[in-house]
C-alpha cells in the first residue's frame, strides 16, 4: 500500500474485501496507525493512536480491519438501515459473532457511532 505498515484497508474498501455490501464506494479508505498528515489523491485516510491486534487481519495479501472493527467503523458512516443489513450479512456468512462484535465495542466505548450501534 502507498501508505506503508502502518496502513490497513478498512471502511467501505474492507466491507468490499469483506464481501459485505456496501453502496457508494467513491474512494479507497484507509486507517492508519499514528500520525499522517499527508493527502494522497483516491484515498482517504483515517489515523488513530493504535490499533487492537484482535481488528488487525491479513486477507488476500493486505492488511485490513476486521470484520468486527469494519462494522464499527462503518457505524459512523451508515444509515441505521444499511448498517442493520452489514451486521445481518457479516453474521449470515458466519465473518463475525456478536462476541466479537460486543468485545470491538468495548475497546472503542467512546468511538463516533458506538454507543449508536451498542444494540446490534
Amino acid at each position: 500500500m502507498s501508505c506503508g505498515a502502518r496502513a490497513l484497508l478498512s471502511h467501505r474498501a474492507a466491507a468490499a474485501l469483506w464481501q459485505i455490501t456496501v453502496r457508494r464506494i467513491r474512494e479507497v479508505e484507509l486507517t492508519l496507525v499514528g500520525r499522517d498528515t499527508s493527502s494522497r489523491p483516491g484515498i482517504r485516510i483515517y489515523c488513530v493512536r493504535s490499533l487492537h491486534r484482535a481488528d488487525r487481519r491479513r486477507r488476500s495479501g493486505m492488511w485490513v480491519t476486521s470484520p468486527a472493527r469494519t462494522l464499527l467503523d462503518l457505524g459512523s458512516l451508515l444509515s441505521e438501515r444499511a448498517f442493520e443489513q452489514a451486521v445481518a450479512e457479516a453474521r449470515a456468512r458466519r465473518l463475525v459473532s456478536m462476541s466479537e462484535l460486543h468485545a470491538v465495542l468495548a475497546r472503542a466505548p467512546r468511538r463516533h457511532g458506538a454507543a449508536a450501534r451498542a444494540s446490534c
